[in-house]
């Protein structure tokens, strides 16, 4: 009798512990692309694309001056680190920052409907 008690508050604290984690937030976050070695333009170096990311599933930010609406009425007109490290609540670590989910969302949403929309006409 002892196990199937134990079994039955397992599963229970399974089935009450899943809708929680469902409500929790994706984590969002911008990664800044490399700087290309020994190119030059103008001043600085080119760098790569950079990312965003919803927990561990990163897309390019292919257009930086493509702003989502939600993110204009905020008062955002370019997404680079500089511009959205100064938002409230965003952290930065080293060549990453973790931006709150009103900010980090459009920007992966437009990304993800651009490969997306992409990928389907590729292979129609």
């Amino acid at each position: 009798m002892p196990k199937t008690n134990s079994f039955l508050t397992l599963i229970t604290v399974v089935l009450l512990t899943l809708p929680m984690s469902a409500s929790i937030q994706a984590e969002y976050s911008l990664i800044q692309g490399e700087k290309w070695k020994g190119v030059q333009v103008g001043n600085s170096a080119p760098r790569s694309l950079d990312l965003i990311c919803n927990d561990s599933n990163c897309l390019q930010v292919l257009n930086q001056y493509q702003i989502p609406a939600e993110l204009q009425s905020l008062g955002i007109r370019k997404l680079s680190l500089e511009t959205l490290a100064d938002i409230k609540g965003v952290r930065a670590e080293g060549d990453r920052i973790f931006l709150p989910d009103s900010v980090g969302r459009p920007i992966y949403r437009v990304n993800d409907r651009f490969f997306r929309e992409g990928f389907e006409r590729k292979h129609r």
